[in-house]
Parts: structure tokens; C-alpha cells; sequence
């Protein structure tokens, strides 16, 4: 059960991005991984949760394509999905590999995924709660992925997290992690960003302005992981190539700038 007062005020204005991610798993969690309207509780119809979850097939043909052109023929036996939300990477992702394990930070997200896997009766997939050490995870993986989840962190906290996927790889393994670079964005777009993260109820009257579902809709983080900080954490970890391809998921007036990182835990050439 959440906590009341000071955290719930921090998921509400999303100082707490924990608290915020779990209040959403809770009560939105649909809407809380694709910020679609249509994916919406109150709004999610049968065709509507089909078309989310075939999302998730087209993005990990899309990881495997990648996964290809760097090493042909590379086939996974065991995977992590960081920040798995309600399985819609990890279902398809455990179709493709002996073993796929999901970690996240709200309870309600893994338990809607475990609902998702029982009704397709996906038995290779584990399902273990976040921390920032991945201390509920054990062994190594040939393949860590992670997708339009490490943004909504501190910069401070994804750089101790995308350690942690390295060095859970295995020598020969491949990671397929995406975090922004830059967030642009006008005056009065950073200062409204600024004050729903701060002050009380502003969050709450702008999601009356955008017309959103709940007044209490928590407000999600976005923040840049400095590229310097990444680089260097992938090449201290043994990598020795990093493949970079660019994503702008913009929203209202705001360039969400970012990368998809693809890199193998092997040396590279020299030069």
C-alpha cells in the first residue's frame, strides 16, 4: 500500500518518480506505459488493448532487426526487460528466448503482466519487484533491454541503473537501452514543467486544462541522461562498439529528444 501526505503529494507532482510510477500501475497502468488516450481505464476497449499490445510485437521485431545487423545470427537464452510495465515487451520478447525476466517498481504493473502471461500461457517468463541494486535479480543475460523507462528517473539514478544492466550482461551479450539527451522546450513550457514537479495542485489543474481523466493523474518525469555519462559507464563495462540511433517522442510544444543505445559487452576493434 502507497504511503498518504508528503508521498503521496510526490507521486502527484512527480518529484517521487517511484511513487508516481506505482500510482499509475495501480490505477492506469495501460495509459501509465503508452500515453494515448485511448489506453485511458476508463476509455480502453477490447480492440483498444489489442492494439497496445501488438506495439510491443512491432518493437521487438524491430529490437531483434537491430539485434541482427550488429551480430548475425545472435540468439538469445535469456533476457531482462527493465521497467517491463504490463508485459508489453515481455510477452513477444519471451517468445523469441529461453527465459525472459521483468523487473518493475509497481506492483500493479507486475501483476497485470502475470495476468497477461497466465491467459496466453507464457510459462518461461519471471516477474521480480525493482529496486535500484536489481537486488531480486540473479544470474546474467545475453540480452538486457529497456524502453521509454529510464527517462522518467534522475539522471543520477539511470546512471547507476544502465551500470547495473551492464554489468548483468554476459561477456558476448547485447543491451538495447533507450534514455533522452535533450529535452527542448519554450519559457512557458519549462516553466509549467517546473511547477507541476514543485508545487502543490499545479499538476492537478493542468491535467483539469488538458482534460485529463483525474484531477490526481500523476505527473511523469522526463530527463536527459548526459550522453558523456553513458558512454563512459558502456565503455568502463566492456564495450567496445555502441550502435546509436535517434528517437524524438515530442509532446505539446516539447522535443523528447533521445537514443536508442545497442551495444555488445565484447572489445572492440583497435585503432
Amino acid at each position: 500500500m502507497e504511503a498518504s501526505g508528503a508521498d503521496a503529494i510526490g507521486a502527484l507532482t512527480g518529484r517521487d518518480s517511484d511513487a508516481a510510477w506505482r500510482s499509475l500501475g495501480r490505477n492506469d497502468p495501460f495509459f501509465g506505459v503508452l500515453s494515448d488516450e485511448r489506453y485511458h481505464k476508463s476509455r480502453l476497449t477490447d480492440e483498444a488493448r489489442d492494439e497496445f499490445f501488438e506495439t510491443g510485437v512491432r518493437h521487438v521485431d524491430a529490437v531483434f532487426a537491430l539485434v541482427e545487423s550488429l551480430a548475425p545470427g545472435f540468439r538469445p537464452r535469456r533476457a531482462l526487460d527493465f521497467g517491463c510495465g504490463v508485459g508489453r515487451v515481455l510477452v513477444p520478447l519471451a517468445g523469441r528466448c529461453g527465459q525472459a525476466v521483468g523487473i518493475d517498481v509497481s506492483p500493479g504493473m507486475l501483476e497485470e503482466a502475470r495476468r497477461r502471461c497466465d491467459a496466453l500461457g507464457v510459462p518461461n517468463v519471471e516477474l521480480v519487484r525493482a529496486d535500484d541494486r536489481l537486488d531480486g535479480v540473479t544470474g546474467r543475460f545475453d540480452l538486457v533491454h529497456s524502453y521509454i523507462v529510464f527517462q522518467h528517473m534522475a539522471a543520477s539514478r539511470q546512471a547507476r541503473l544502465l551500470e547495473q544492466l551492464v554489468d548483468r550482461l554476459e561477456d558476448g551479450g547485447i543491451g538495447v537501452v533507450h534514455c533522452l539527451y535533450r529535452r527542448r522546450a519554450g519559457t512557458l513550457a519549462r516553466l509549467a514543467y517546473w511547477a507541476r514537479m514543485h508545487v502543490p495542485f499545479a499538476n492537478g489543474i493542468a491535467n483539469v486544462l488538458l482534460q485529463r481523466t483525474r484531477f490526481d493523474e500523476p505527473f511523469m518525469q522526463m530527463n536527459p541522461l548526459p550522453p558523456a555519462e553513458a558512454f563512459e559507464i558502456l565503455q568502463r563495462g566492456g564495450c567496445g562498439a555502441v550502435h546509436v540511433e535517434f528517437t524524438n517522442h515530442a509532446s505539446r510544444r516539447t522535443d523528447i529528444l533521445g537514443v536508442v543505445l545497442a551495444f555488445r559487452k565484447t572489445p572492440g576493434r583497435s585503432w
